[in-house]
């Protein structure tokens, strides 16, 4: 062994120098691995080939190959082509590669990977190019070889060396070395390194790189290859003619010499029958008609074929039969695929498919066999068919439909049951099974249903009398009884033979046998022997002798007595009952489940009873006492009793964050439900809680009692929590528990903020903001508890000043947080809020109270302006003044400050006055006292003679003790306003006599280019000689402030051409009183031409609306009415209006329709009837002037019809209901109605409805029924579901979605015809309303109160706070009414409800069924509110009843909305509704002679999405 190891060491060297001897020789390429080559992925494979239809050949798994220096973050995979091999499995370094159908495709990786060392993600996209043939053995080539074949077969191994070379290549390595060297090289390299050298050089060279070097150079240069062999890889392809199916790529390869594949070999393409099938460059081939052909691959002289059949027939139904009791079978013209098959089976005129359990192939794939998943009925079997496909890929015809009868079953044979009998028996019975012709048992009783069973029994060869011919025992045994005598004794033999004759149908009969069977009587060994259990009494359901199918499940019941009884019932081996001889013994595996109630010693004859004791499982096995090795186990489970209610105690009020619990009652006690198998549902408040749990009591005392425990969260503002506690399954669109379950009445968890302060914060002024004297100025104050809740609206504090004589504290401070302080002396003072109770908790603010302000900067808007002298357009011309303190604060510019601080001086002719601007209202209301002035007013009255224009000047000087520098205003007064101009709107107008001439605008305008609205307006007409005449006459129309001017018709008594001047009469000139003369005021004239019809008519036209497709005539026999109108003009064209008719007019109409009657009534109307149903035709109209016959006929086409509304799907539109209600009967609001399509909606918690209306072919609008559309979807119905009932779409958002969330509704009125519209939760929001917003308050009373009764002394409103005093008033209609402006751009209807704090205060004051309510402003009176603040009012938006609470208590209602469809009595809808509303408030008289609250308080006023 050592000297082995030593030869194979100096082997080795000498291996190592002769390499290095051939290396300094010759060249030799010996591969080379280089750091870049190290450092980047690569495949497993560049290039592979499958066979996708060859098992185990058809996939691989591409991978990326180890290496130690390269880590793999991530790869993605992807085919060029996935029809021709698909990817699947895929992970981070390899995926799997599967052929699918011939063709070639790229698999590319995209690697992101890291070097070793390196955190750097490097990029690079690896390929591996692959080829999916058909796999087939290799083609002879039709040129003979010159080298061995590649492919040539492989000899068996030898088991001795072989003495010469082989002349081929093996393709099995030899079992034993070769005795003597290949004279020819190996076609492909050795896979390991000889073990010795070869004694000869090679002569090819290898087509890979060694394992290890060779001793010696190669002695001749390598053969260059040479092509030998040329292989298609399939032999034979079927394809269609269709786009799809009429393609298949072939793929020829190309073999040197040495079986080496030569891949840039040039091979071309050629068909032998191109009009049946083409190929191209690429081996591409293209059927084009049915036929065969040859496809040749050709490279050089080496050629190879493919035979190509182009199908271009889809399969087809041959036959259809029954072949089984629930099977069909269907044959077809070819065999086909079933991959993509879609089949269904109908019964008779059934819509629904049934149940099947597939449809599959027969071997030869031209059967179709389709399996139901229980035995068909008699009847019609409709199949219809799709997705069948040929082997070139022709599909049969969509929905072919095919039908099958089968017959109504008949008795086809009887099948022996008994095959031995007893002896010494009374009587004997032989069972026996009866079959119909689809091989299915037949039920005794269906076999009798038209049968005539007849049964002859023999006993050896004599026949033997029967006790009862055939008979029933059981549901599908029929047998035969005998009975016993001598002549039946053990050994005998019985034969006995069965016939019946059956009516297969009214003119066929049937006749299934005779059948015989022989049945051999022996020994009957008596009771222990082979018994058999049989049915039991009271917990069987049918007879089964191993008791396997007995009803084995009770519910207890809370009032019975939870009894059953088990009676075995013991057969002996040939079925005979031998119950009365047999004593039992039972055994049950739990009695806490169960417990015998009448054994003794466990056992007993004949039935035993058994006690249920609480819910669980058991088994109760019976044994024979004579034999216990016959027995029987019936597994028993007992259920619970039915849960009847569930209820729970009342739970306490809490403090937000902390908990609260109640016990829950289940009844009965014995539902065996644990807590486990409660739930809960929130359905209001559900923000206000943070968590409700269901569980077992934690206390020795109460651990068997179950708790619902909810937790408040911190911060909640909704404070009222309603959920409910059930079993079962919730149905959220109902809300309520699906049928089966239970429900408890809704609990109600309240939680408050704590009232324990952790701190309270006042905002600082700031600097100079107080000073002394000056009025009280407002900041604010914060108090949060102890869980940083803010408590400012529900707490009283008090706030005091450490110093009086430098600032004081003005009034209480307010709920909303606000505190006034005002400054009194100059100096610095400590501001203290408190909590009464937690002073340690106050919060204080230090105040600097600055020396006391003046008036030191006056500032006007305008220091030049421009008004127009005694303006009667604008009576005030406002320039905007505000003004500043030395400290550079606003200084309050009450008119009374103003009069002391300011000294106005104005020219006489100019006045100045003083106004308060309300941005709300946009309103100047002028100021007095302690109003704030916000505008100067300017008004000029100037003596107009003596005024073309005029500069004046207005002085603003300081007086007393202010410091602003004197401000002066340049004020240009104009002229008067006058009438500068008048146009007229058509200068030309021709009219008939008598009949007045359309209106023609008449638009005055002053010298300033404003428009005048109170113009006196005055006319003259002149004839054709130029003087005035009265053969005309003018009206005017009322200025009209849409079209911003009058109106102005002119009828002429004769005919003649008249100038119509229009002016305004400034009292001047020759006739300054009466008339119209040159002085007058820019005149303006127009021209009227008037005439006879017949000379002034040059045409005529017939005018009828259509809005449909047809003018919808009357029922059958029923004449309509329909009215034309008819038009005339001029030579110009222009329309000359006519009277109600005109002389001369005639209409004809006629009809080529044999159904339709006409009768013209006159020139402008006609009766129309329909003789028949569904009458569609039209009518043609002519209309002749007969009074001058060069006016041409107008014609009109009328088409008309009587066929029932049906709607159009192109005018289907989608509305929101309670839109489309409201705005029903009216044109105007239908025609602003915005549909959905499209849209994105925002929709509340629960139903949201919507109509589809369509115009029918009358133009007739109406909903469409929506039951009958053909899909209505959600995309998203974990956030709304969508139903379709009736008329009506509802959409219904479930409880607890997301705002954010999403669903689009895809509604589809028939296939292919859809429109969508999607539906997004409302929001999460809020608006707190401010004080500027609450602009009114009123104390409504009864019906003699009014806007201003009690105000004064009942009702104020102090920075945001509504409070309303008690009343003595046996009315019950006292209340508060709080009128609200919403802020700009937010919409009443975008909220759900609005909320408030209410708060009673007084000696033991206290409110008791208190009622709110929302009314839309619209409908309130402007000075009557009557009856409970408007409560009983129709105009009602929302309401909540039967508010109670105690006195200083802050109670949060929220009053959610209700927007009705339409108002009641009222014309008016929810579209309507303004930006204003009503808060109502309505007090319930107590009995006492007064009401139960010295005050009411609103506040916290806030809008709730």
């Amino acid at each position: 062994m050592d000297r082995l190891r030593k030869s194979s060491k100096t082997m080795r060297r000498a291996l190592a120098a002769l390499l290095a001897f051939a290396m300094s020789l010759s060249p030799v390429a010996v591969p080379a691995t280089s750091d870049a080559a190290a450092k980047k992925p690569a495949l497993n494979a560049k290039k592979k080939t499958l066979f996708f239809n060859q098992a185990g050949k058809k996939s691989f798994t591409l991978k990326i190959k180890k290496n130690k220096n390269i880590k793999v973050k991530k790869t993605t995979w992807k085919t060029t082509n996935k029809k021709v091999a698909s990817i699947s499995s895929k992970k981070k370094t390899a995926v799997k590669v599967t052929a699918e159908k011939a063709g070639k495709a790229t698999i590319k990786a995209t690697v992101n990977y890291t070097l070793k060392g390196s955190k750097k993600v490097k990029k690079t996209t690896l390929k591996c190019k692959v080829t999916s043939k058909s796999y087939t053995a290799p083609v002879q080539t039709v040129v003979p070889s010159v080298a061995p074949s590649a492919s040539a077969s492989a000899p068996a191994a030898t088991a001795t060396a072989t003495t010469v070379p082989t002349t081929a290549p093996s393709t099995e390595p030899t079992t034993v070395p070769t005795t003597a060297p290949t004279t020819a090289p190996t076609s492909e390299p050795t896979t390991e390194p000889t073990t010795t050298p070869t004694s000869e050089p090679t002569t090819e060279p290898t087509t890979a790189p060694t394992t290890e070097p060779t001793v010696a150079p190669t002695a001749a240069p390598t053969e260059a290859p040479v092509a030998e062999t040329i292989s298609v890889e399939t032999a034979d392809v079927t394809i269609g003619v269709a786009k799809d199916i009429n393609t298949v790529t072939l793929s020829a390869t190309v073999k040197d010499q040495n079986g080496a594949a030569m891949d840039d070999a040039v091979i071309t393409w050629s068909s032998d029958k191109a009009d049946i099938a083409s190929v191209d460059k690429n081996g591409v081939v293209t059927g084009l008609k049915e036929g065969q052909a040859v496809i040749t691959a050709t490279c050089g002289k080496l050629k190879a074929v493919c035979n190509v059949t182009v199908d271009a027939t889809a399969p087809e139904v041959k036959n259809i039969t029954v072949s089984s009791s629930n099977t069909i079978s269907v044959e077809l013209s070819e065999a086909v695929s079933a991959d993509k098959a879609i089949v269904n089976v109908y019964k008779d005129a059934s819509k629904d498919a049934l149940t099947t359990t597939g449809a599959t192939l027969s071997e030869d794939g031209k059967t179709l066999i389709i399996t139901n998943t229980s035995s068909l009925a008699a009847g019609t079997y409709k199949i219809v068919l799709n997705g069948l496909a040929d082997i070139a890929g022709n599909v049969i015809k969509e929905d072919t439909t095919v039908s099958v009868e089968k017959a109504k079953s008949y008795v086809a044979k009887f099948v022996q049951e008994t095959m031995e009998a007893p002896a010494d028996v009374s009587v004997l019975k032989v069972y026996y099974t009866v079959v119909d012709q689809y091989g299915e048992e037949m039920t005794y009783a269906a076999a009798g249903e038209d049968n005539a069973i007849k049964a002859v029994a023999t006993i050896s060869g004599t026949e033997y009398p029967l006790t009862a011919n055939v008979t029933n025992d059981g549901d599908k045994k029929g047998y035969v009884s005998f009975k016993a005598d001598d002549a039946i004794k053990e050994g005998k033999s019985i034969d006995i033979t069965l016939t019946n004759v059956n009516t297969k149908d009214e003119k066929t009969t049937v006749v299934a046998g005779p059948d015989k069977f022989t049945v051999k009587v022996v020994k009957n060994e008596g009771v222990n022997k082979a018994i058999k259990f049989g049915s039991t009494e009271d917990i069987v359901t049918a007879e089964d002798a191993n008791m396997t199918n007995v009803k084995n499940t009770f519910v207890l019941d809370p009032d019975g007595e939870n009894e059953i009884t088990v009676a075995p019932k013991y057969l002996d081996k040939f079925g005979y009952d031998v119950t009365a001889d047999v004593e039992a013994k039972y055994v049950v595996s739990d009695e806490n489940v169960l417990e015998a109630k009448d054994l003794v010693d466990g056992k007993k004859e004949g039935a035993a009873t058994f006690e249920l004791l609480k819910a669980g499982t058991a088994n109760i096995t019976i044994y024979m006492t004579s034999d216990e090795t016959q027995s029987v186990t019936i597994p028993i489970t007992v259920k619970p009793a039915k849960l009847q209610t569930i209820t729970a105690a009342t739970m306490a009020e809490t403090v937000n964050g902390e908990s609260a619990k109640a016990e829950i009652t289940l009844n009965p006690e014995t539902t065996g439900l644990t807590a486990s198998d409660l739930k809960y549902v929130v359905t209001e408040g559900a923000d206000a809680v943070d968590s409700i749990k269901i569980a077992y009591g934690t206390e020795k005392a109460d651990k068997d009692k179950i708790y619902v425990t909810a937790t408040a969260k911190k911060n909640a503002k909704d404070n009222a929590v309603k959920f409910i506690v059930y079993y079962g399954e919730w149905d959220a669109a109902k809300k309520a528990v699906k049928d089966g379950g239970v429900a408890s009445d809704a609990i109600t968890f309240t939680s408050k903020p704590s009232t324990e302060v952790k701190s309270i914060d006042i905002k600082e002024y700031a600097e100079n903001k107080l000073t002394a004297g000056g009025s009280a100025q407002k900041t604010t104050y914060t108090v949060t508890n102890k869980y940083g809740e803010d408590i400012t609206a529900s707490t009283t504090v008090s706030a005091s000043s450490s110093n009086v004589k430098v600032a004081t504290v003005e009034g209480t401070p307010a709920k909303n947080g606000e505190l006034n302080v005002a400054g009194i002396g100059e100096g610095k003072a400590t501001i203290t809020v408190s909590v009464a109770g937690q002073e340690t908790k106050a919060g204080t603010l230090n105040v600097s109270v600055a020396a006391k302000a003046c008036l030191n900067t006056l500032t006007l808007a305008e220091t030049e302006k421009t008004i127009i002298n005694k303006d009667d357009v604008n009576a005030v011309t406002y320039i905007a003044v505000s003004a500043k303190d030395q400290y550079t604060n606003d200084f309050a510019l009450t008119k009374e400050a103003f009069d002391a601080n300011v000294k106005v001086t104005a020219p006489e002719g100019l006045t100045v006055s003083y106004y308060n601007y309300d941005a709300k209202t946009k309103k100047y209301t002028e100021a007095a006292g302690s109003t704030v002035v916000t505008h100067i007013g300017l008004a000029a009255s100037y003596d107009a003679d003596k005024l073309p224009a005029k500069a004046v000047e207005v002085k603003f000087e300081k007086q007393n003790d202010a410091k602003f520098a004197d401000v002066k205003a340049a004020i240009t007064v104009n002229a008067d306003r006058k009438v500068s101009s008048i146009t007229v709107g058509t200068d030309a107008q021709t009219a008939l006599v008598g009949v007045a001439t359309a209106a023609n605008k008449i638009t005055v305008k002053d010298q300033y280019d404003t428009i005048k609205n109170d113009a006196v307006l005055e006319y003259v007409v002149l004839g054709s000689d130029g003087k005035a005449t009265e053969d005309a006459t003018a009206t005017f129309g009322d200025y009209d402030k849409d079209s911003k001017a009058y109106s102005v018709k002119v009828t002429a008594d004769k005919a003649g051409t008249y100038s119509v001047i229009v002016y305004v009469n400034d009292n001047t000139g020759s006739d300054a009183t009466n008339g119209y003369d040159a002085k007058d005021t820019q005149a303006k004239a127009f021209t009227v031409t008037a005439g006879e019809p017949s000379d002034m008519i040059a045409s005529i036209k017939l005018e009828k609306a259509v809005n449909g497709d047809y003018l919808k005539l009357d029922a059958k026999d029923t004449a309509t009415t329909i009215n034309v109108d008819y038009k005339a003009f001029d030579k110009a064209g222009n329309e000359i209006k006519l009277g109600d008719t005109l002389a001369g007019m005639v209409l004809t109409a006629s009809t080529s329709s044999k159904d339709l009657k006409i009768k013209v009534v006159d020139a402008k109307h006609l009766e129309v009837t329909a003789t028949a149903d569904n009458v569609t035709s039209k009518i043609d109209l002519t209309l002749d002037y007969t009074a001058n016959d060069s006016v041409e006929d107008a014609t009109l086409s009328l088409p008309v019809s009587n066929t029932a509304s049906a709607a159009k799907e192109d005018t289907y539109k989608i509305y929101k209901k309670a839109e489309y209600d409201a705005a029903a009967g009216d044109a105007d609001k239908l025609a602003k109605l915005v549909e959905v399509k499209d849209a994105s909606l925002s929709i509340a918690v629960g139903d949201n409805a919507f109509v589809v209306v369509a115009k029918d072919q009358y133009g007739e609008g109406a909903t469409v029924d929506t039951s009958k559309f053909y899909s209505v979807v959600s995309t998203n119905e974990s956030f709304a579901t969508v139903a379709c009932e009736d008329k009506v779409i509802t959409v219904t958002r479930k409880e607890g979605t997301a705002g954010s969330a999403k669903a689009t509704i895809k509604v589809e009125y028939s296939k292919g015809n859809a429109v969508s519209f999607e539906v997004k939760g409302i929001a999460d929001k809020k608006i707190e309303l401010k004080a500027e917003n609450v602009s009114l308050l009123r104390n409504p009373g009864s019906e003699a109160d009014s806007i201003t009764a009690n105000t004064t002394t009942n009702v104020k409103v102090e920075n945001g706070v509504a409070t309303l005093s008690g009343f003595v008033d046996n009315d019950n209609d006292c209340g508060i009414g709080v009128k609200i402006e919403l802020p700009k751009d937010v919409k009443l209807q975008d909220y759900s409800g609005i909320e408030f704090t209410l708060t009673s205060v007084g000696k033991s004051a206290y409110g008791k069924n208190i009622k709110a309510g929302v009314n839309s402003w619209n409908f309130a009176s402007p000075n009557t509110y009557k009856g409970e603040c408007g409560l009983n009012q129709q105009e009602q938006i929302g309401k909540v009843e039967n508010l109670n609470f105690s006195a200083d208590k802050a109670t949060t209602v929220k009053v959610p909305f209700a927007f009705p469809a339409k108002f009641q009595n009222s014309n008016l809808t929810t579209q309507d509704i303004t930006g204003t509303f009503v808060l109502s408030l309505g007090m319930y008289y107590n009995g006492a002679g007064q009401y139960d609250a010295t005050a009411y308080q609103i506040s916290d006023i806030t809008l709730v999405g």
